[in-house]
């Protein structure tokens, strides 16, 4: 006998039942219906497969988060700009890197209701004012896990982080990226640089071909133009693009590529190669 028979066969043995027993069968519907509209939303919320993730690479460029990863002056902090982040509902980042023999990192959650979520990422550990900074910080990753449409994306970054200096100076960046070489004289102070692929770009910037990829640093415009050498990415035929942070522009450099990968830039920062 189910559950119903047996109220109804109770409550026919009063004569109350002629009131009460309509009443408590639409309770009993209603806690019927509720609870299966609580496993349809149940079933709903958990479209995500646990452990399933997608690549932020897989999005097409123009909706993925852009990535700034710049170098303090001193050396001692990177400062962490996120835009285009708009129609992602949850983005966390995490940096880890190589100090000496041991791994730091630090962690943080974007705040998705900035148009730019910008934030300083200390190399070291600082307590009341007083910070112990990391030395010998050559190489790290950025890591982006976020969830955008109900699905999660993820991304590490590989970075390497070098001083330039008024004397020569040549760079070896992470795998898939690019290498530089500074000549003699190209600065007059040392400067900073940290060598990286980029995600996304800040503004579109037309038929994007190929890795986008950037030298962040705060180094002004160089006396001589540096060489600069993409690894595993054929630009033969394309245009070289550079972002001008100052204007918000993007810039068609005058370059002539060799080698397929290879060209001159007189400034550092980001660029991306369109047909």
């Amino acid at each position: 006998m189910n559950l119903l028979s047996k109220v109804k066969a109770i409550f026919t043995r009063y004569p109350v039942s002629k009131i009460v027993l309509p009443i408590l069968l639409s309770l009993i519907f209603l806690v019927l219906v509720f609870r299966f509209v609580g496993i349809g939303a149940n079933s709903e919320s958990n479209d995500i497969t646990e452990g399933e993730s997608a690549d932020i690479r897989d999005l097409d460029a123009k909706d993925r988060p852009y990535v700034g990863l710049v170098p303090r002056a001193d050396g001692h902090a990177l400062i962490l700009t996120v835009t285009n982040h708009q129609n992602f509902s949850s983005l966390d980042f995490e940096i880890l890197y190589q100090a000496g023999n041991l791994q730091q990192g630090s962690i943080g959650q974007i705040d998705l209701t900035k148009s730019a979520y910008k934030t300083e990422i200390t190399l070291g550990a600082c307590s009341k004012g007083v910070c112990r900074y990391d030395d010998d910080v050559k190489t790290g990753s950025l890591k982006l896990n976020g969830v955008k449409n109900k699905k999660q994306f993820i991304a590490t970054i590989p970075f390497v982080l070098e001083k330039i200096t008024p004397e020569a100076s040549n760079i070896i960046g992470p795998v898939g990226t690019l290498d530089i070489e500074i000549p003699s004289g190209s600065v007059t102070n040392d400067y900073y640089v940290l060598l990286a692929e980029t995600l996304g770009v800040p503004i579109p910037v037309g038929n994007l071909k190929g890795q986008t990829v950037a030298i962040f640093s705060i180094a002004p415009k160089l006396n001589r133009p540096a060489v600069i050498k993409l690894k595993d990415q054929n630009i033969a035929g394309l245009k070289v693009n550079h972002f001008d942070f100052s204007q918000n522009a993007w810039s068609t450099l005058e370059t002539n590529v060799e080698n397929g990968n290879q060209f001159n830039s007189d400034y550092l920062g980001l660029f991306a190669f369109t047909q």
